[in-house]
């Protein structure tokens, strides 16, 4: 590809595309965009240029090293956000994104003094997955990871919070497990919105007996796609959940009153893609 009238220091997109009968190739600092219906990566606003790879010049201006879209070896770069609002920075020659993305689990509830009333499993968080065109990102994107909801003490446990990617894609916490109680439910399950694949986690369940006098707490629910509920136990505190998403266990009642487990922290997954 000759280096034409192309600037020092700057990285270009490639194109291919037919002139005639020749396959030719192109260089442009117009971004990127995924054709609908096919999903092929093209030049924005122009779909006979389909897009190969990119390469930045030097100070010359001279080709360095060119990417090849199709051959890569290296693979997406993943960034990995576990907790907090961080933001997402969009890096230079971005094709695509996929996003992945997990809200926080939902806590059990503790258990009370009264015989076969343990508490409730948390729900676990949703999940929401969305793959995203570079033109159709920010310079920087907003990230919110939702924290798990708090165990139950002498309480039902507490909500996980939702996660999100920017504006385009969101899952919402699982809820806390209720305290024990005659009738006590588990707590529902967080939902993934406005992704491509968008999933609910599963529910908490109720508490099980186990004899006459005691009762084990419920499970927590597993997050959609993530980390796993806390299991049920006969004798004690709840189960934290698992990471990203799983909801806590109930509490026990098998000694007098005990605390349900914390939900898990969500998590936002970007995969980067060249």
């Amino acid at each position: 590809l000759a280096i034409g009238a192309a600037a020092a220091s700057t990285t270009y997109n490639i194109y291919v595309y037919m002139s005639g009968a020749t396959m030719t190739l192109e260089f442009s600092t117009t971004a990127t965009a995924v054709q609908a219906g096919t999903g092929v990566t093209i030049k924005s606003g122009d779909a006979t240029r389909t897009f190969v790879g990119l390469d930045t010049t030097s100070a010359a201006p001279a080709w360095t090293t060119p990417v090849s879209f199709y051959n890569n070896p290296a693979g997406p770069t993943l960034q990995v956000y576990t907790s907090g609002t961080p933001t997402w920075t969009k890096p230079a020659g971005l094709t695509k994104v996929r996003v992945r993305v997990w809200s926080g689990g939902g806590g059990g509830g503790s258990s009370n003094a009264t015989a076969s009333d343990a508490g409730s499993g948390g729900g676990g968080g949703g999940y929401t997955e969305k793959v995203i065109a570079a033109a159709s990102l920010g310079a920087t994107e907003a990230v919110t990871v939702g924290a798990g909801g708090t165990a139950g003490s002498a309480s039902a446990g507490g909500n996980g919070a939702s996660s999100s990617f920017g504006a385009h894609c969101s899952a919402t916490g699982g809820s806390g497990g209720e305290r024990g109680s005659s009738v006590n439910d588990g707590g529902a399950a967080g939902v993934g919105s406005s992704g491509d694949i968008n999933m609910s986690g599963q529910g908490g369940s109720t508490e099980h007996a186990d004899a006459v006098s005691t009762a084990g707490g419920g499970m927590g629910g597993s997050a959609a796609a993530g980390g796993g509920g806390g299991r049920s136990i006969t004798a004690g505190v709840g189960i934290n959940g698992s990471a990203p998403g799983g909801g806590g266990s109930g509490g026990s009642n098998n000694a007098g009153e005990q605390n349900g487990g914390a939900g898990a922290v969500g998590m936002v997954v970007v995969e980067e893609y060249f």
